[in-house]
């Protein structure tokens, strides 16, 4: 671990000293899923921006140039269980600067109705994956280095877990991307407590087509957590309908993104996403650029779930209340006039009697 420790600082003196780079933070890079493969940023939205049972692709091309800058591909396939729960897996490779993972991940997601409006979620993606150098250019020789280097591959097993409150249209979800790990390899934990990264993200669904009841305008707002680093905060809104969406965001670290992609046959869907940096730091780097691609495996009618139009919903909660006390009132009248009718003929009951 020693070894390992010098030999991370040894390149990011390397990278900062001889190749000015920015230094990367070590998240997945993610922020701008919306809808396809979105359970990458939180496992619960396996369940409803998945578009279950589907196969998806996800690639990002950072800072541009595809065979050096750091990159990040996602395969991945999703099913939904039932109503309450749903799972994914799929194949992903990570390009951090530093290190280059590859591997697999899980996700199970189970949802829970506390009401008819309020739903509570669950779940984690599970990562295993094997841990290499991603550049060997500064790695010193072992027979001349003054400290010994260890640059054996790593195992690494990486728990995500997440959850998500929904209230109608309204969504407030928190996830961690390694809340907890463990290194095969070495027989302990991977990082320290302190380098946890955390997210959490609120955004509201609003239906903007009488024409199309699943088109949808979902602003969001989002706060990640990177260790050694500031947060970053970001912005999405998501404009999707049956045939189209696109998409615009803004990451205090990586910059402004503009994406648009179009569903074909209502089962295959391909965009693309450009993100430019807009800090004095990076605003001499290179677009970074992402491709997303989703093919659909069930019945089209089921590909995508109606809005909640809320105002519809309480005018029809109104009426269905205007119902409820208009026959209450008439049960009461019926009750006072059943009353009435048996005062009045034990009235002449007793009259008859004398």
């Amino acid at each position: 671990m020693i070894a390992r420790t010098i030999l991370i600082s040894f390149l990011l003196l390397c990278y900062s000293a001889v190749a000015q780079e920015v230094s990367l933070p070590a998240d997945l890079r993610q922020h701008a899923l919306t809808q396809y493969n979105a359970s990458l940023f939180n496992p619960t939205f396996s369940l409803d921006r998945n578009n279950p049972q589907s196969v998806s692709f996800w690639t990002r091309w950072q800072w541009q140039q595809i065979d050096a800058d750091p990159t990040t591909l996602f395969l991945n396939y999703s099913h939904r269980i039932d109503e309450k729960s749903g799972f994914g897996a799929g194949f992903f490779q990570h390009n951090t600067g530093i290190y280059f993972n590859t591997g697999g991940v899980v996700n199970y997601a189970y949802e829970i109705k506390l009401n008819p409006i309020i739903k509570l979620s669950v779940g984690a993606n599970l990562f295993g994956f094997q841990q290499q150098l991603a550049d060997t250019r500064f790695i010193p020789d072992p027979d001349v280095a003054p400290f010994p280097v260890d640059v054996s591959d790593d195992f690494i097993l990486q728990l995500a877990p997440g959850f998500n409150l929904s209230v109608e249209n309204f969504s407030l979800s928190m996830a961690s991307e390694n809340l907890f790990d463990y290194n095969v390899t070495d027989k302990g934990a991977n990082t320290e407590t302190s380098d946890k990264i955390f997210m959490g993200m609120a955004s509201y669904d609003f239906p903007v087509m009488a024409s199309d009841s699943t088109a949808f305008l979902r602003p969001s707002i989002y706060l990640r957590t990177i260790p050694e680093q500031d947060n970053q905060i970001g912005l999405n809104t998501l404009f999707s309908t049956q045939k189209y969406w696109a998409q615009v965001g803004y990451n205090n670290f990586y910059g402004i993104s503009v994406g648009t992609g179009g569903t074909f046959l209502n089962r295959f869907s391909l965009g693309a996403l450009v993100e430019f940096g807009t800090s004095a730091s990076l605003n001499s780097k290179d677009a970074s650029f992402e491709i997303v691609a989703s093919y659909f495996l069930g019945n089209p009618q089921n590909r995508r779930q109606p809005v909640v139009n809320v105002f519809d919903a309480l005018d029809e909660d109104v009426a269905i209340l205007d119902e409820e006390e208009k026959a209450a009132k008439m049960q009461e009248e019926l009750e006072n006039a059943q009353k009435i009718a048996s005062e009045e003929k034990t009235e002449e009951e007793e009259t008859l009697d004398e």
